[in-house]
């Protein structure tokens, strides 16, 4: 469970109504969870959080991080669903550098790794979320549609989140991509 101090320095969040950005986003979320649109997002995000709304929850971190966090939100998701001890796939390094320095270059090296990534490559949807990056400093050269880069990065997420068989395994790692995600979110590096 996350500690409820978690969702007071989201720094890295916008400070915005809930419903507000929800229509922004395109995000729909259902009534009965009695969030005020007028309320703060990060209000939003916690009565997600303690109603153990999954998807809503994650859906509204993805959309919510800026473009270089969700990726590497995207990123830790992914190397997730590796087999442990297996090294990283050129897609999630080439996704990695991005983070690291987003760039048309580093861009390229993401396009290049999809192109080359088998089909059943886990980590593809990383590579896909820097792809569709938009950055300051990028905007006339990413020509991806507004979301598709928080549309990726939840995307990755929910994969590693139903990666796990059992219930239990889910329950688990729901806390850790909770967690982590807050942890990105306040201006950590996600490091649980």
């Amino acid at each position: 469970m996350a500690n409820p101090q978690a969702f007071r320095k989201l720094d890295k969040l916008p400070i915005v109504g809930f419903g507000d950005f929800c229509h922004q986003e395109k995000i729909k979320i259902n009534a009965k969870f009695g969030i005020d649109p007028a309320a703060p997002l990060t209000y939003g995000l916690e009565t997600l959080y303690n109603n153990n709304a999954m998807m809503e929850f994650l859906q509204v971190l993805c959309s919510a991080l800026p473009a270089r966090e969700r990726v590497w939100f995207a990123c830790l998701a992914c190397r997730d669903m590796l087999p442990k001890g297996a090294p990283k796939t050129a897609v999630l390094q080439a996704a990695e550098a991005w983070v690291y320095k987003p760039n048309i270059r580093t861009r390229n090296a993401v396009e290049q790794a999809l192109k080359d990534a088998d089909g059943d490559d886990p980590t593809v949807m990383a590579g896909d979320a820097a792809f569709h990056g938009i950055v300051p400093g990028l905007e006339d050269e990413v020509k991806s549609p507004p979301n598709a880069c928080a549309a990726m990065a939840f995307g990755a997420v929910l994969q590693s989140l139903y990666a796990r068989s059992s219930e239990t395994a889910q329950k688990e790692k729901w806390q850790l991509l909770a967690a982590r995600g807050l942890n990105i979110a306040s201006g950590g590096s996600g490091a649980i």
